[in-house]
C-alpha cells in the first residue's frame, strides 16, 4: 500500500470553562433560650442538622411545623400533645363531647348509676408568633442585622475579586489554548502514514481494503486559576465579625500574590500545551478479522510530530479458516465419466445404452459417506446429467474433514489429503453392477489457491 497523507479535521472550539464560581450568601443561626431571653449561640454558613434560623429570611429550619389532633381526658391514659416552649410547640383546647360512663354496673333495684366524663379536644401546632418574637429578641441581643449585612458585603467583595482575577486571566489563557489547538491541526496535516502488508497465507488479495488508521490529537489540558476565598464560617456572634475581617485581609493578600505569579503561570501553561500539542495518538485495533483472514496490525500508538512525521503501519495476514474445501476431481471407465468441480457432480454416459446410477460414495481421507437408498438416476445413451451432492458433502464426518482452522501458507503446503468418489452403476441390458472408483492425493495450498482464483 502506498503512503498516504492523513488529513484530520479538528473544530477549534475553546473548552475553557468559566473561571471559578459565584459565592452565594447563606447564613444560619442556632437559636437557644437563656432563662427568659433568646439568643443565637452560633452563626454559621452551613445549615445545621438541628433546628436553626435562616438569618436572611428569618424562617425556621428543621422545626416541626405540622399541626395535628391530640386530646386528654379527665381520667385514663393521656395522649401527649408534645408541647414545648424550646421547640415552639403549643396546643389549643376545646370541649367536644360528654361521655356517659357506667361506674357500678347493674345496681340496686336493677338500675345502673351513671357519671359524666368530659373529653377535651386539642390541636397541636407550631407557635409562629412565639418563634418570631424569640428571633426578633435574638437579633437585637446579638446585633445580628449588622452581622448579616457585613457577611453579605464580604460575599460581594469576594465575588468582585474573583471576577477581577478572571477578567485578567481568562483572555490570556484562552489565547494560549487556541494557539495550540491550531498547532495541533497543522501537525495532523503534516503526518504521513504508509502501509506495509506481509501475507503469511499466500492467498491475500491486494485489492482487499484494509482499514486505515486515523490520528487523534492528544487532549489539551485546561487550567482554572480559581481565586480561593474563605466563605465557610462558624462562630459566636462576638467572633463572627472578627473572622470576616481576617478573611478579607487574607483575600487581599492572595489576590495580590495571584496577580504577581500570573505571568509565570501563563508561561508554564504555554510550555505544557506546547509539549502536548506535538503528540498525536494513533488508535486502532491490533488484531482484526478481514474477510475471514486473521490480521495483526503493528503501529506506534504515540507519535511525536517533531521527531517523526512519517509513520509505517504494518499489517500481517496471519491465517485464514476455511470451510467446505473440496478439490476438482475426474474419473472414467469405458462407459461412464465422472467429473466434480467442487460443487456439482457431472455424470456422462459415453455408450449407446441406458445407464442407471445406483450408489454414490464420497471419500475424504479416512471418512466415507454413501448414498444408495432412494437414489435413482438414469442416463440415456450419450447424454450427461448434473447431480447436486449436498447430502454427500454435507454429512457431518465429511464436513469435519473439509474444515481447516488457522491456515497459513507454510502449514497449507505441508498438508496433503485424499479425496474421491465411488459410483455403482449398471447398464440396463446387463444384470451385473459395475464400480468406478478412485481417490486422489491433493495438496491443501494448491486447492485453496484454486478456490481463491475461482472466486
Amino acid at each position: 500500500m502506498q503512503a498516504k497523507k492523513i488529513i484530520a479535521s479538528m473544530v477549534l472550539v475553546s473548552t475553557l470553562n468559566p473561571w471559578g464560581s459565584v459565592c452565594q450568601a447563606n447564613l444560619y443561626g442556632v437559636l437557644e433560650r437563656n432563662g427568659n431571653s433568646w439568643s443565637f449561640s452560633k452563626i454559621q454558613t452551613s445549615q445545621p442538622s438541628s433546628s436553626s434560623v435562616n438569618l436572611h429570611t428569618k424562617a425556621p429550619l428543621s422545626y416541626d411545623m405540622s399541626s395535628y389532633y391530640c386530646k386528654k381526658v379527665l381520667w385514663g391514659t393521656p395522649i401527649e400533645c408534645n408541647e414545648s416552649e424550646e421547640k415552639f410547640r403549643d396546643s389549643s383546647t376545646s370541649i367536644i363531647a360528654t361521655t356517659f360512663v357506667n361506674l357500678f354496673g347493674i345496681g340496686f333495684f336493677g338500675l345502673g348509676l351513671l357519671a359524666n366524663g368530659f373529653v377535651l379536644s386539642k390541636n397541636s401546632h407550631f407557635a409562629q408568633d412565639d418563634f418570631d418574637s424569640a428571633v426578633s429578641s435574638a437579633f437585637k441581643i446579638g446585633n445580628v442585622d449588622e452581622l448579616v449585612s457585613e457577611y453579605d458585603s464580604y460575599i460581594t467583595y469576594v465575588n468582585n475579586k474573583k471576577k477581577q482575577y478572571e477578567e485578567n486571566a481568562e483572555p490570556r489563557l484562552k489565547n494560549i489554548f487556541e494557539k495550540h489547538q491550531k498547532q495541533q491541526q497543522r501537525n495532523l496535516n503534516e503526518l504521513e502514514t504508509s502501509y506495509v502488508v506481509n501475507d503469511l497465507t499466500g492467498l491475500w488479495s491486494s485489492a482487499t481494503q484494509l482499514p486505515q488508521i486515523y490520528p487523534v490529537p492528544t487532549t489539551l489540558d485546561v487550567i482554572q486559576p480559581i481565586l480561593e476565598a474563605n466563605t465557610n464560617f462558624s462562630a459566636t456572634p462576638e467572633q463572627f465579625l472578627k473572622e470576616l475581617k481576617a478573611s478579607r485581609s487574607d483575600l487581599d493578600l492572595l489576590y495580590s500574590n495571584k496577580l504577581s505569579s500570573l505571568n509565570g503561570l501563563l508561561a508554564n501553561y504555554d510550555k505544557k500545551l506546547s509539549e502536548q500539542s506535538k503528540i498525536i495518538e494513533l488508535k486502532h485495533a491490533h488484531e482484526m478479522s478481514v474477510k475471514d483472514f486473521y490480521v495483526k496490525c503493528d503501529y506506534p500508538e504515540i507519535v511525536d510530530i517533531e521527531k517523526n512525521k512519517n509513520v509505517t503501519v504494518k499489517y500481517t495476514i496471519q491465517s485464514k479458516s476455511w470451510d467446505n474445501v473440496f478439490p476438482k476431481y475426474e474419473n472414467k471407465d469405458e462407459n461412464l465419466t465422472i467429473s466434480f468441480d467442487g460443487e456439482t457432480i457431472k455424470f456422462v454416459n459415453t455408450t449407446n445404452k441406458y445407464l442407471q446410477i445406483k450408489s454414490v460414495s464420497v471419500y475424504y481421507n479416512a471418512e466415507v459417506y454413501n448414498i444408495e437408498n432412494g437414489l435413482y438416476l438414469e442416463l440415456p445413451p450419450n447424454t450427461w446429467k448434473d447431480y447436486n451432492p449436498y447430502e454427500l458433502l454435507g454429512a457431518n464426518n465429511i464436513k469435519k474433514e473439509a474444515k481447516y482452522i488457522n491456515i497459513n501458507k507454510q502449514n497449507a503446503l505441508n498438508n496433503n489429503f485424499t479425496f474421491g468418489f465411488a459410483v455403482k452403476y449398471r447398464s440396463v441390458e446387463q444384470s451385473v453392477d459395475k464400480t468406478i472408483y478412485k481417490t486422489n492425493k491433493y495438496n491443501l495450498y494448491k486447492v485453496l489457491a484454486e478456490l481463491v482464483n475461482k472466486n
